[in-house]
């Protein structure tokens, strides 16, 4: 866990910001996801030893979304 990864601290900008973002994402088959959505990251920790480090997060989506796959 570091929260000084640039993931993270981008997750965390957008939510204090309160601001919609363009967020996308790439599929393991190279398929593209995105859409325009408002982001909630508090930065708490969850979980427990020796299981996976957690943390919650909430993308609200805004309008529609796009898929493509080039």
């Amino acid at each position: 866990w570091d929260r000084a990864d640039a993931g993270f601290v981008a997750l965390r900008a957008a939510s204090d910001a309160k601001a919609a973002r363009a967020i996308r994402f790439t599929l393991s088959d190279g398929q593209k996801h995105a859409f325009y959505g408002y982001v909630g990251y508090p930065g708490v920790l969850g979980g427990s030893a020796p299981g996976k480090i957690t943390s919650p997060l909430t993308i609200t989506s805004q309008g529609r979304a796009s898929d493509w796959t080039t």
